[in-house]
């Protein structure tokens, strides 16, 4: 009898629950979405919530500008803690978007994108030999980057069987229909 109780709350926890879809977020960014900010050496700082796993080529930021929309950097970034960041050298004033892929505490990837304006009331002129990180997958085109907005089908896939391994569980320990009654078989 215990067993079966045992096996009632555990069928019952189970189809209760329902799987972590929450990822990590963007909550802080440097240039900020629509800032404005003067030409120069740049640094891209990204701030998320939670602590970013470090993995391979999973954390990249790509800069592209108003130039025909040419990329700006090779999309390779460093990972610190919460913090994902490049830099990149800019002269050429006008709107400047932003992609970001980095991957989160829990090791899904997630992705955005923003923008900032820059201007040039200085007269900067950008260092041709300026050194971009190496990394082994460069981006060469900022369309390479998906935003990521809905949850993996794995997750509706996780959900879904457990909750028949719940209806299994509810089925394999309910009572059976020969063991109510008269007492131990065999006996008259």
């Amino acid at each position: 009898m215990k067993l079966r109780w045992i096996g009632l709350g555990l069928a019952i926890s189970l189809l209760s629950s329902t799987p972590a879809i929450a990822h990590d977020q963007l909550v802080d960014s440097s240039p900020a979405q629509g800032e404005i900010v003067e030409a120069g050496e740049l640094q891209i700082t990204l701030s998320f919530a939670e602590d970013l796993l470090e993995i391979g080529t999973g954390a990249q930021i790509v800069v592209s500008g108003p130039a025909d929309n040419q990329l700006q950097n090779n999309g390779c970034s460093q990972i610190s803690g919460t913090q994902a960041f490049t830099k990149v050298v800019l002269d050429e004033p006008g709107e400047y978007l932003v992609g970001w892929r980095v991957v989160s505490g829990d090791g899904h990837p997630i992705s955005g994108s923003y923008s900032f304006t820059l201007i040039n009331t200085s007269g900067f002129i950008a260092d041709p030999a300026f050194s971009e990180l190496d990394c082994e997958n460069p981006i060469t085109d900022i369309g390479q980057i998906e935003t990521e907005q809905n949850p993996d089908p794995i997750y509706w896939l996780l959900f879904l069987s457990i909750g028949l391994v719940a209806a299994g569980l509810f089925f394999f320990l309910r009572p059976k229909n020969g063991s109510r009654g008269n007492g131990p078989k065999g006996q008259d």
